[in-house]
């Protein structure tokens, strides 16, 4: 079983390699094992990096303080900036080959990093913005914003940095925003790719849905999303079977005048295919 079947199935542990399996359906020939290695020699890299500065493993503050500094330093990873929507920014080949990414893909390799020197970070999906967090034991938990460097936030910084996306004005409940299991920082993963391709390039948008389905067998945007990206790319016997499966399982979905609408075309155009 491949490290993104693990994932599908609840199994944590391989988000770096789900990643990089996910990211094979743009680029076929993307040797996985090969950016394994390249990751593994970054790997290799920090733990020279805290010998040669006498940082001690047990110490975790230290370790992200090292790596925050190895991590942009070092190695020079920065934000994509004005390139933010790129599609290369959301495949973590490309941002190890070119060092640049948006929030969640520099944070999925500044995570393994952490975990490499013994320190588990969670990623957390605050509005508008992906981060870290450093679950401290007793009292409360440090969050890490790699995009902006690196920086480290407490609770209150994060709201203040969430407000610029939120319209209703209502307080942000750290409770709310839970450590994601490493399975939703794929799905968020291919969201991004998803929104970024929806618009302008149906098929890549479509081969992007097929994963978010096998990772969420069942929800009722998938599949509505599924169905509608199928008949975009002239598929309608499988546009209609999935409305269908829509339907049956999410009765409520299947009353809106839009899916009706798009349902019954489906049928029409699957019954002119047989």
């Amino acid at each position: 079983m491949n490290a993104f079947q693990d994932l599908a199935a609840g199994r944590a542990g391989r988000l770096l390699e789900a990643a990089l399996e996910t990211a094979r359906d743009e680029y076929p020939d993307l040797d996985v094992r090969c950016y394994l290695r390249k990751f593994d020699s970054l790997v290799q890299g920090f733990d020279l990096y805290l010998a040669v500065h006498g940082v001690a493993q047990a110490d975790p503050a230290a370790v992200l303080e090292a790596l925050q500094r190895y991590f942009f330093t070092e190695l020079g990873f920065a934000p994509a900036g004005e390139n933010y929507y790129d599609p290369r920014n959301s495949y973590v080949n490309e941002v190890l080959d070119r060092r640049t990414g948006i929030p969640i893909t520099l944070s999925v390799i500044f995570r393994a990093l952490a975990a490499s020197a013994g320190v588990e970070l969670c990623g957390v999906n605050l509005p508008g913005h992906f981060v870290l967090a450093f679950p401290a034991r007793l009292g409360p938990r440090t969050y890490v914003d790699v995009y902006n460097g690196g920086v480290r936030l407490d609770w209150a910084e994060c709201c203040r940095r969430a407000r610029g996306v939120l319209e209703d004005g209502a307080p942000l409940v750290e409770n709310d925003f839970p450590p994601m299991p490493e399975r939703d920082i794929l799905v968020r993963m291919l969201r991004n790719l998803k929104g970024i391709y929806a618009q302008t390039d149906h098929p890549r948008a479509l081969r992007i849905q097929e994963r978010l389905i096998q990772l969420l067998p069942g929800a009722p945007a998938e599949l509505r999303d599924l169905a509608l990206l199928y008949a975009c790319n002239n598929k309608p016997i499988l546009a209609h079977r999935t409305f269908e499966q829509l339907v049956r399982q999410h009765p409520t979905m299947g009353e809106t005048d839009f899916i009706q609408e798009r349902a019954r075309h489906a049928a029409r155009e699957a019954a002119l295919v047989n």
